[in-house]
């Protein structure tokens, strides 16, 4: 079974680009707010991205 969410590392490595790229286009806001959720931990926060929603975002983008 595919999982629907992947982190921002498995993110990064599926679009060939280094995890910086993910944060700078989150920040930029080039990368829509529904392609990722944000789990928020007292210490930290997480970032996993929709796969499927992600790859097709890929497609399009030409950044």
């Amino acid at each position: 079974m595919e999982k629907e969410f992947i982190s921002e590392r498995q993110a990064a490595i599926l679009l060939d680009v280094d995890p910086s790229s993910m944060k700078m286009w989150r920040d930029k806001k080039i990368i829509e707010e529904g392609l990722y959720i944000v789990k928020r931990y007292p210490a930290m926060k997480r970032i996993f991205y929709k796969k499927n929603e992600l790859l097709e975002w890929a497609k399009s983008f030409n950044g």
